[in-house]
């Protein structure tokens, strides 16, 4: 796993599936349909719908969340479709915690979604509408 020497951004997905869970995600990426068979998860933190955080990838570690932004930035990952399902009041609270702790750890970090750096829908409509909130 290469190390993260820089860290710009924090970049806000969402699962895109309503039912995943940490192993379903973690699994996805490392038996991807796609032919990417990544080493393990791309997130470095994952929220579930309750609002419990789990680190899926060490912090100082280059993500595989966001091409061409992996290696200046840490990736979260929101469990829901925000398209079609709003993000829980759990999940919310979580994650402005989580944004906290990572502002102070790299000061000047900038909050961004998926969708500010990739041509994408992701973090869905519904959690770009909370971004506001977020920075």
């Amino acid at each position: 796993m290469k190390t993260r020497t820089q860290t710009n951004y924090v970049v806000i997905h969402h699962s895109g599936s309503t039912n995943s869970t940490v192993e379903s995600i973690t699994h996805w990426h490392v038996t991807h349909e796609a032919g990417n068979k990544w080493p393990t998860c791309g997130y470095h933190y994952i929220i579930d719908k309750v609002g419990n955080t789990t680190e899926t990838l060490p912090i100082n570690a280059k993500g595989i969340h966001c091409k061409g932004s992996n290696h200046n930035s840490v990736g979260v990952c929101l469990v829901g479709n925000f398209d079609v399902e709003p993000v829980s009041g759990g999940q919310l609270a979580a994650l402005k915690l989580l944004l906290s702790d990572l502002k102070e750890e790299y000061p000047g970090v900038v909050i961004v979604p998926h969708s500010y750096l990739g041509q994408t829908a992701c973090p869905g409509y519904n959690l770009l509408q909370l971004m506001g909130e977020l920075k």
